[in-house]
């Protein structure tokens, strides 16, 4: 495969640049480590050199010096250095020894920025799914503590098992993710033409959730509001679980 190899020139060119790096810059390299780190099937793997001087740099500059959305960005980048056992094995001393300076800094400042607006959409979804889920605990804007991340509607069994589940659940359904995505969050082909391809920071967030064990299924705004009556929003959340199984990648619905 000649992707790995060469995501990994890629990295050890940029191992030459990073001592002209200022705090914004390296905040961008550490997303876009944290995005490469996560692409299925790439298996990339971390490039020592790189490693090393990046962790250098931001020593040098000092973790006073980063601002919110670089410390952010960093938090991002130990998530995907951290949740591929594969990576984490191969991690050179240098990143523990980053992480041990800034981990909390960063995880700090990510758990603290505004999280997304919680939607008319999300708040219909969610009631929705109360009522297709009765034996499930709803959960709205919930934190998820493993990573960080604010979710929009987190849903697992509740232990009520006196109640009968439909035919098309999933069975031993537990730890879902449902994210309402807006137009926003897509690529666009043109101004006026979406891809429904999401935009790399959701997909980040997809991917460290899926790696923690959640199974992570979206909506999108516009397919939401145009089913017209409560039974077309019904059927259309059962084909979405009736398409997803515990054994899928979420990357294949």
């Amino acid at each position: 495969n000649v992707l790995p190899g060469l995501v990994n020139a890629l990295q050890a060119r940029q191992a030459e640049l990073v001592e002209d790096l200022e705090m914004q810059h390296i905040g961008n390299l550490a997303w876009s480590l944290a995005c490469l780190l996560t692409v299925p099937p790439l298996h990339a793997s971390l490039h020592v050199g790189l490693a090393n001087r990046l962790s250098q740099r931001i020593m040098t500059i000092g973790k006073e010096e980063f601002d919110t959305p670089a410390l952010v960005q960093l938090h991002q980048f130990f998530l995907s250095c951290q949740l591929d056992p594969s990576i984490r094995a191969a991690l050179p001393q240098s990143i523990h020894d980053l992480r041990a300076y800034i981990e909390r800094d960063a995880r700090d400042a990510f758990s603290t920025s505004p999280a997304s607006q919680h939607g008319l959409v999300a708040k219909e979804v969610a009631a929705v799914l109360r009522m297709e889920f009765p034996w499930m605990r709803i959960e709205e804007m919930a934190p998820d503590m493993a990573t960080g991340y604010v979710v929009a509607i987190r849903f697992g069994s509740a232990g009520r098992t006196h109640l009968k589940k439909p035919d098309w659940a999933p069975a031993g359904a537990s730890g879902w993710i449902l994210e309402v995505e807006m137009d926003t969050r897509f690529m666009l082909a043109t101004e006026y033409e979406n891809t429904g391809l999401l935009l790399g920071n959701r997909l980040l967030k997809y991917r460290h959730l899926a790696r923690v064990g959640y199974t992570v299924m979206s909506v999108a705004q516009w397919d939401w509001q145009n089913l017209g009556t409560l039974e077309a929003k019904q059927q259309y959340l059962q084909a979405k679980f009736q398409a997803v199984g515990r054994s899928q990648h979420f990357f294949d619905v």
